[in-house]
């Protein structure tokens, strides 16, 4: 780096260019952190269970219990 780039490198970093590149590189910075936490949100999800939804077999009741005072006849 020159003497003349050092001393206007203050004034370049915020430049409009410079800080469109800046918040870019923070929105993707932001957003693959966001899509790893998804990621591993879902996983720790389908490793304990917890979203069983359509892929679960349905419980079938094997006898029916009758209300009190109720024959079933």
């Amino acid at each position: 780096m020159t003497m003349w780039g050092f001393i206007w490198s203050p004034f370049m970093a915020v430049a409009p260019h410079c800080q469109g590149l800046q918040w870019l590189f923070n929105i993707s910075t932001n957003t693959i952190s966001q899509m790893w936490t998804v990621a591993g949100v879902w996983f720790s999800g389908k490793l304990v269970g917890v979203f069983r939804g359509a892929h679960a077999k349905p419980q079938v009741v094997k006898e029916f219990v009758y209300p009190l005072g109720h024959s079933g006849k």
